[in-house]
């Protein structure tokens, strides 16, 4: 079984949150990562990520 690749990026901003927000989406489009939002409180989401780990 292959695992997925995990990259982590920290990306911090106190000013000008929405410059950062679009170069963090813009990095994404331009490395094809699909960006999944969990939703609070709805395990269903979660398990989308979850099932790579098992």
């Amino acid at each position: 079984m292959e695992l997925p690749t995990i990259l982590t990026m920290e990306l911090s901003s106190a000013k000008n949150r929405e410059k950062a927000k679009h170069k963090f989406k813009e990095f994404l489009v331009e490395n094809g990562v699909k960006h999944i939002v969990a939703r609070i409180n709805h395990p269903q989401t979660n398990g989308k990520i979850e099932k790579f780990y098992v």
